[in-house]
């Protein structure tokens, strides 16, 4: 009987095929774990840019009111600081999907100081006729709008400072919170 083949050989015939599938079975099961990886780190990576991208958008609100309050107290030309206020008054349209409702009556009521400080000097300036009590009522009112616009600067810092946390952009009630 020399055509039999030795044990180990059939040993292997018999076995091979099956530890040849388990071996691919298992590269297939390394190369899934591998790909699941990738993806959660690609999932971190979108929230993180989504972060990011966030930050900048309430950011640019930010630094548009701060513009405006910057501008609106100094004494550059009146159709910059028309533009400036009018640039603040969209942006605090549009703090409504970035910041919620509360922010964006802030926003727009700072903005309607803004304005009516602006129109208040305008009037001052161009109606020399007025009479001296309106003119005092006026020039009242805009020193109340002023000083309001002076202390604002603090408080919008405030304001926007919860939101521009990098590490919790979700719900800003929630900040500090571990998820």
């Amino acid at each position: 009987m020399a055509s039999e083949l030795p044990y180990t050989v059939i040993l292997i015939q018999a076995l091979g095929p099956t530890v040849v599938a388990i071996a691919v079975a298992a590269f297939t099961i390394w190369i899934a774990f591998r790909q699941v990886k990738i993806a959660r780190q690609q999932a971190e990576m979108v929230r993180e840019k989504l972060k990011h991208d966030l930050y900048d958008r309430r950011y640019a609100i930010y630094l548009t009111f701060e513009k405006m309050l910057r501008v609106s107290l100094g004494e550059k030309e009146l159709g910059e600081k028309e533009a400036v206020i009018r640039d603040a008054n969209i942006a605090a349209h549009q703090s409504l999907f970035l910041f919620g409702s509360e922010m964006k009556a802030y926003l727009l009521e700072l903005n309607s100081v803004a304005w009516r400080r602006l129109s208040k000097r305008e009037l001052i300036e161009v109606m020399k006729d007025l009479p001296p009590e309106a003119k005092i009522q006026h020039a009242k009112e805009h020193s109340e709008d002023t000083k309001r616009i002076m202390n604002e600067a603090d408080v919008l810092a405030a304001r926007f400072l919860p939101y521009l946390k990098l590490d919790d952009y979700r719900d800003v009630k929630n900040y500090g919170s571990k998820r």
